[in-house]
């Protein structure tokens, strides 16, 4: 019996029509067979085996066709079985792996189906004619066996660590990989140039995605410096290279240990220190440059007359003073010198603390032009240790 005669009528046309028909059928199914693979009943298969008990095998057959047809495709699946144990033709094996297609369980179809392939050799002593179509079967059924497992997603920081199943050590590839794991648990391991390797457990459900991320430990021995400072344009040096210039909020990745930190500008003060950074931590350093020079403003140019002034309206009542002792108490030359006297003393004190309170606030003032000045919120002087984080990256002036 042809294999072909599932699904065909058992007639068959004679002579040369009918290799015709037979080669003709065989090249579709070699071309058509992702298209078979979804027909709503099962091809036959080749060859039939010798028969235990033909009869009962053939109703359980038939059984299994009209299951099939129907969509009931374990029932189906059960009666071919059934009909297998009854009398072995192969063509039953292909018929159940073409059920478990339609339950979507691919790996179980794949074993059926290559289990008809080595009973049909046993039985003829020859592969079957619709060899290729099986082979083509089992590519597509593992495909669809492997996007039907869970979806895993693996990621590192940093990336690009290889990721091992153990204790096996195959590949799984390079992080960040999505791949498809049988559910269950696996022990990982990510190995990355410079880094310690970690292993980690991995939970894969029945169905779902899973997503992990793992952190990497650098081998490498790491410490940062960070910058504040209050005005722009200031050359930032570390161990007497330029590295940045202010305003900077990123940091600076350096050796553990100490450094020679310098800051500069033309027009103000330099700064110079020796600092010590341990071992995975950043080093915060605030500094306030104050300008070489002062720089005056109207106070200073108002104050100083001012100041002059009262200076000189106490002299000159120190001086009706003297002129008022030349003179009887109580005559009018008196009392006109002794009130030239208090006008003086009065205005020229008066004075005197207007300027010297105008030139005072013009000397103590922070006396910076706006434009030097670096925006947002004021930072204090000194230092501070931080944990080192995440290396992000720089700005750059």
């Amino acid at each position: 019996m042809s294999w072909r005669s599932l699904l065909l009528p058992r007639r068959r046309p004679p002579g040369r029509a009918r290799a015709r028909i037979g080669c003709v059928a065989l090249a579709l199914t070699c071309l058509l067979a992702p298209a078979l693979a979804l027909a709503d009943d099962p091809p036959a298969a080749d060859a039939d085996a010798p028969s235990t008990n033909k009869a009962a095998s053939e109703a359980l057959e038939n059984q299994g066709r009209e299951a099939y047809a129907a969509g009931r495709f374990q029932e189906a699946y059960r009666a071919f079985e059934s009909a297998f144990g009854q009398d072995p033709r192969p063509k039953l094996l292909y018929n159940m792996a073409r059920c478990l297609e339609k339950l979507a369980k691919y790996t179980e179809a794949i074993e059926i189906l290559q289990r008809y392939l080595s009973v049909h050799r046993q039985q003829t002593g020859q592969d079957p004619d619709n060899k290729a179509e099986v082979e083509v079967l089992i590519r597509t059924f593992r495909e669809r066996a492997f996007d039907a497992l869970p979806e895993v997603t693996i990621a590192s920081s940093p990336p690009g660590a290889t990721v091992r199943l153990q204790p096996s050590g195959a590949v799984l590839g390079n992080t960040p990989l999505t791949t498809h794991l049988k559910p269950g648990i696996y022990k990982l391991r990510l190995e990355l140039d410079k880094h310690t390797p970690l292993e980690n457990d991995l939970v894969v459900p029945e169905t779902g995605k899973v997503r992990v991320v793992l952190a990497l430990k650098s081998t490498v021995r790491l410490a940062a410096l960070s910058f504040w400072c209050n005005i722009r344009q200031v050359k930032i040096a570390v161990d007497g290279k330029v590295v940045a210039v202010t305003p900077f909020s990123g940091r600076i990745d350096v050796a553990p240990g100490r450094h020679q930190v310098s800051l500069s500008r033309e027009g103000y003060s330099p700064m110079e220190e020796i600092v010590d950074v341990p071992e995975d931590k950043e080093l915060q350093l605030g500094y306030h440059l104050d300008p070489l020079a002062s720089q005056s403003t109207w106070r200073s140019w108002l104050g100083w007359p001012v100041l002059i002034a009262g200076a000189g309206g106490i002299g000159g009542g120190v001086a009706s003073g003297v002129q008022a002792e030349q003179y009887y108490r109580g005559s009018p030359d008196f009392e006109t010198w002794a009130s030239w006297q208090k006008i003086g003393y009065g205005a020229g004190g008066a004075a005197l603390g207007v300027g010297l309170a105008l030139v005072i606030w013009d000397a103590v003032r922070d006396n910076i032009p706006e434009a030097d000045l670096v925006p947002g919120p004021r930072h204090d002087k000194g230092s501070k240790l931080v944990p080192l984080g995440p290396s992000g990256a720089q700005e750059q002036p």
